[in-house]
């Protein structure tokens, strides 16, 4: 991101490849050298080598930027860690309880937590609606069209 481009490009995959397992890349002239050496620790091809995730945190370079914190992402592991409403949702589609747990417990991107993706962040955008239609995601055919009367 900081080059502008991506560090490994070519139109034959093949050569691709061997710029890739060879790091062979090129810097641009106005990165820092700070710079150059964080994407030279990250490109190191041995992968015992190479730079971890902490250890970028703390290199010069990452640490002259000012990164405000951001709060862990945390993964929900139950059922009960989802949104109450976007669950009955769901389960008003036709998916059963014990898919869309099961999905959850696994981590799983399966039709049943998709689901359950796409409703709350239907649900979410009509929670900011500012024009008070009200509405909810229709649970007959799943497309999120406003019902007519629904919320009044």
């Amino acid at each position: 991101m900081v080059a502008g481009h991506l560090p490994f490009e070519h139109e034959n995959t093949a050569k691709l490849y061997d710029k890739i397992l060879h790091a062979r890349y090129h810097t641009p002239s106005h990165l820092s050298p700070m710079c150059k050496d964080l994407i030279a620790r990250m490109l190191t091809v041995d992968p015992t080598r190479r730079i971890d995730e902490d250890s970028i945190r703390t290199h010069p370079w990452y640490r002259a930027v000012d990164v405000p914190a951001q709060p862990a992402l945390r993964r929900p592991r139950t059922i009960a860690d989802l949104d109450p409403v976007a669950v009955d949702e769901v389960l008003a589609l036709g998916i059963s309880e014990d898919v869309l747990a099961r999905g959850v417990a696994a981590g799983a991107h399966n039709h049943a937590t998709a689901a359950y993706a796409i409703v709350r962040r239907q649900l979410a955008g009509l929670a900011g609606d500012a024009s008070g239609a009200g509405g909810r995601v229709s649970a007959m055919d799943g497309t999120g069209s406003r019902e007519a009367g629904a919320g009044s």
